[in-house]
């Protein structure tokens, strides 16, 4: 486990956590980061974690869409070869 000095106090210290959601996948993590308490949040702040929260989200489903693009490429090629294999051993 990491250690350094003051590590122990700042686990104790009031966190703010705010969910990444996405529509199309639903929820995908949770931002956390340090605060006084959930009280002294204003306007500014909430604006902006929206907007983090938001990018967060297409950042994730852009991920998400990556990954299964380069699934379906391996299937399609999984596909090809085993119909060479299968045109092969007919012949």
């Amino acid at each position: 486990m990491w250690n350094r000095p003051g590590f122990e106090e700042e686990l104790h210290a009031p966190c703010l956590a705010v969910p990444v959601c996405s529509d199309s996948i639903g929820a995908i993590a949770i931002l956390f980061g340090p605060h006084e308490n959930g009280n002294d949040i204003d306007q500014d702040e909430c604006d902006m974690l929206s907007g983090l929260v938001t990018r967060a989200a297409a950042g994730y489903e852009r991920v998400a869409f990556v990954r299964l693009s380069n699934g379906v490429t391996v299937v399609r090629a999984s596909i090809a070869a085993l119909r060479a294999a299968t045109r092969r051993g007919a012949t």
